[in-house]
C-alpha cells in the first residue's frame, strides 16, 4: 500500500477512513476527551482539539517543516495511545458522546 508523505493531513485523513470503515467505532469519544481535557472545544473536531493539546503555543504557520509534520503526528498518535490506555483502565468513564 503507498501512503505517500506522512503528514498530520494524511494521518487524520487515514483515521478518519478508519474510523468510517468501523463505524465510527475506532475513535468513538476520542473528541469529548480531548475537550474534557481542555476545557473547552465541545464544538471542533478532534484533529483541531488534538492540535491545541500538541501546540499550545498556537498552531504553526503554514507549510510546515518535516519537523513539525512529525511532531504533529506523534503528538496525536500520543494522545490516541493515552486515550485507549485511559479507556483500557476506565472503560466506564467512556466520555457521552454527542
Amino acid at each position: 500500500m503507498f501512503v505517500g508523505r506522512v503528514s498530520f493531513g494524511a494521518v487524520v485523513a487515514f483515521l478518519n477512513g478508519y474510523d468510517i470503515a468501523s463505524e465510527k467505532a475506532l475513535l468513538d469519544g476520542f473528541r469529548e476527551w480531548l475537550a474534557a481535557k481542555l476545557g473547552y472545544g465541545w464544538n471542533l473536531v478532534y484533529w483541531a482539539l488534538a492540535e491545541k493539546l500538541i501546540f499550545p503555543d498556537g498552531r504553526p504557520e503554514e507549510p510546515w517543516s518535516p519537523e513539525t509534520e512529525q511532531h504533529a503526528v506523534a503528538g496525536l498518535i500520543g494522545l490516541i495511545d493515552k486515550y485507549f490506555d485511559n479507556l483500557a483502565s476506565n472503560p466506564e468513564e467512556r466520555p457521552e458522546t454527542v
